[in-house]
């Protein structure tokens, strides 16, 4: 399953990643419709990894439990940032960034790990 939860990870990066520039560079009309796709489809695998990851992983512990609950909250920005993006409006990149900001703190939240 780990395995399963890597190239999800992976695949929903490079999703947002390429819905992103494309966005930026403008390449016509087609070339919104693929960065609008891109970008949706990435939010969407975003939040069915982290709904699974939450799934699997379930414990009685608070801290882990509050730790997977924001990062389901983040995903959900990455959602409305994708509606943003189909509504032009650019407050998609904030949501984006609010989502990379709290990735990269909870990142160093992890559960501690008995050796």
């Amino acid at each position: 399953m780990k395995r399963l939860h890597t190239i999800l990870q992976i695949s929903y990066g490079v999703l947002l990643l390429v819905g992103a520039v494309l966005y930026f560079v403008r390449l016509g009309e087609a070339g919104m419709m693929v960065a609008k796709y891109s970008f949706a489809a990435g939010a969407a695998l975003a939040i069915f990894q982290t709904l699974l990851y939450a799934y699997q992983n379930r414990t009685d512990d608070i801290r882990e439990a509050r730790r997977q609950r924001l990062m389901f909250i983040m995903a959900v920005f990455l959602g409305v940032g994708a509606w943003y993006m189909w509504m032009e409006n650019m407050l998609w990149v904030g949501l984006m960034t609010v989502y990379a900001v709290g990735s990269f703190y909870l990142s160093f939240r992890g559960g501690k790990k008995d050796d």
